[in-house]
Formats: C-alpha cells, structure tokens, sequence
C-alpha cells in the first residue's frame, strides 16, 4: 500500500444529506496503490464518539483500458511503449507485438485523461507485426477499431490487417486510409472480399471501427 493522505473535511451542505454536526472534526482517509484508491469517512464528536464509515475501493485512470477490455477482445495493443522493440499486448505475451522500421514511440496519446503514450508510423515502411494466433483470425464476423492520427496524405496506409500484404481478397480484415484520406475496411475469404468506405478524415485524432458480419462491412469514425 502507498501512502496514506488525510485531508480534513470542512463542514459542507450536500444536496440531499445533513450538514456535518458542528463541535467534531472529519476526516477523509486515503489510501493509494497505483490507481486503486481506498477511502474511509472518519467523523468524531465534541464527546470524541468516532464513527467509520465502511471502506470504498475505486480505480481511476484505466477506465477506457478497462471497457475495451470488458469486451473480451482476441486483440488488444495499446501501442504506449516509450522505448524497445516490444508492442506489449494487454492480453498477454503469446500475442505481442515488435515494432520494426524506425517507428517512434512515447509520443502524444489521443484521450483525454489517459496518460498512455502513442506510437507515431511514417506511412512507408513502419510496422507493427504480431505472430500468427488462431485466435485472431476472423471466421464468424469481426470488429476492428483503432485510434488514428493522420500526418500524411497522397498514399495508402496500412492501420491493421491480417495478413497485410497480397490483393483484397486475401485480407481476412483489413483497415486502411486510401490515396484520398478515407478509412477503408477489407474483408476477404481468399476468394472474394467486401469493402466499406468512410468520408476522409482530417489531421486531427479518430477512433475508427469497422464491423463485418459476413453479410455487411460498415466503418464508423467518432461514433
């Protein structure tokens, strides 16, 4: 357990409780182990009675990492090394990544509130490449999504896919930005493929998602 901060609590009204009793003295106790906190409420009376209120645990500062997470994904690369080789993967080491090409990492992250860095890609040669997994392969719809900060234009450029290189109907997912910007989705079955397109997307941060459920690909940006 980290350290333990005790900061008094002033006499304050709350909407829908009672004002704290005058004659006593309150104290909020915390205690911090990363981002898991614990806080007690501590409140004496002018008799020095000492009431405790039941503890409550509570995390901050992982909810995004979380809910991702809660979706129990095959995947998931947080891309927020500051330095090595390694993409670590958040569902364990079998399925880590390894930066390669001169790809730049510890740069500036796209939520708000998260202090997870990013990995920045030339757009030529940069990659990300992660070991084959059944695990990852896609054979009853599949939902691929990814934070996106554009600095080039004029090109295409790969954002994930699986396998990445060979004609569409090789790609088992695929999700690029074409020649003029837009966000395309490749699903393919080594025969035939389908392809969702989105309007372009400026140089600012995205959240890009592309479904497939064997029937309809669709691309979302921002919802």
């Amino acid at each position: 357990v980290g350290a333990a901060i005790a900061a008094l609590a002033q006499p304050t009204d709350v909407a829908g409780a009672d004002p704290m009793p005058q004659g006593g003295s309150g104290v909020l106790a915390f205690d911090s182990d990363g981002d898991v906190y614990t806080v007690r409420a501590e409140q004496d009376d002018a008799a020095g009675n000492l009431g405790l209120s039941t503890p409550h645990t509570f995390t901050v500062g992982t909810s995004y990492r979380d809910d991702v997470l809660s979706d129990n994904p095959a995947g998931y690369w947080r891309l927020g090394e500051s330095s090595g080789t390694v993409a670590a993967s958040e569902l364990g080491a079998t399925t880590n990544g390894a930066y390669a090409n001169g790809v730049l990492l510890g740069q500036t992250g796209g939520l708000t509130g998260d202090s997870n860095r990013a990995a920045r890609f030339d757009g030529v040669d940069d990659i990300v490449s992660v070991p084959h997994s059944s695990a990852l392969n896609a054979t009853n719809g599949v939902t691929i999504e990814a934070w996106v900060k554009r600095t080039k234009t004029g090109a295409w450029q790969n954002i994930l896919a699986k396998p990445g290189n060979g004609g569409n109907a090789a790609q088992n997912y695929a999700l690029w930005l074409n020649t003029t910007n837009q966000p395309v989705a490749l699903f393919g079955n080594g025969t035939t493929s389908v392809a969702a397109y989105a309007p372009a997307i400026d140089t600012n941060w995205h959240h890009i998602v592309a479904t497939y459920n064997n029937a309809t690909a669709q691309v979302y940006v921002d919802g």
